[in-house]
């Protein structure tokens, strides 16, 4: 995002599983994410 928007798609990858899993562990209850 800094120089590179349409050279990261690893990054878009992992932010958007990042976001899902946490999304599932806030709507499921989990605890292993750290701060919420």
């Amino acid at each position: 995002m800094i120089t590179a928007p349409l050279v990261m798609p690893d990054v878009i990858t992992g932010l958007s599983l990042l976001l899902l899993f946490v999304a599932l562990g806030h709507a499921i209850g989990w605890p292993p994410i750290a701060g919420c």
